[in-house]
């Protein structure tokens, strides 16, 4: 098994570069495709700042910077590297839940406020009002993705930027009824939940 300095070694071999201590790695996974960028200088000094620690021995005084951990981050854009991603998916997803459920909050408190009006909650049902949020040209409307469901209002008024990866048509987008806003993440996060469970 190469060490890290070998690897690194191979990757200036065979890499053109791209600017000094930069090489350029392409690479094809299916449809995934694209091209990374391999710091290998700033990977070489995050390996010569560590060895001391890891091999037990006092370290010189030096420490990794921010730059270390951005260089070696971007490894994770290549398909047979995605692991530090699997290991911080599970936070990243605590927090975006988090998010989306103060932004349903918000959002339904902010319908008893209309329903107490009545008046701006019966207006902003409207197609009128409806229509002040979409494209007004009727070609980019018939072209556009149109309005969903809003999971909070339950009205047909959440104006979709985007659908989700899956196919599942759930729509990415901001309700102008209640102002809730559903990320690109949460769509995809309820199109598997519906994939999961045949719905």
């Amino acid at each position: 098994m190469k060490s890290a300095n070998d690897l690194l070694d191979v990757i200036v071999s065979e890499l053109p570069e791209v600017t000094p201590g930069v090489q350029a790695l392409a690479f094809e996974d299916g449809e995934d495709e694209g091209t990374i960028q391999v710091a290998t200088g700033l990977l070489r000094q995050a390996i010569g700042t560590t060895q001391p620690i890891r091999h037990a021995r006092p370290s010189q005084g030096s420490r990794l910077q921010p730059i270390h951990v951005e260089a070696l981050v971007a490894l994770d854009d290549h398909p047979a590297l995605r692991r530090l991603r699997d290991e911080h998916f599970d936070e990243y997803w605590k927090q975006e839940t988090h998010n989306d459920r103060h932004a349903q909050v918000r959002a339904a408190w902010y319908v008893e406020q209309l329903r107490a009006t009545r008046e701006e909650w019966d207006r902003r049902r409207t197609d009128d009002y409806l229509d002040q949020f979409l494209p007004a040209d009727p070609k980019d409307r018939y072209g556009g993705l149109g309005t969903a469901s809003c999971p909070v209002c339950e009205q047909d008024a959440l104006v979709v930027t985007r659908f989700d990866d899956f196919g599942a048509g759930v729509g990415a987008g901001t309700c102008c009824v209640c102002g809730y806003t559903r990320t690109e993440f949460m769509a995809n996060d309820e199109a598997e939940t519906r994939r999961m469970i045949g719905y």
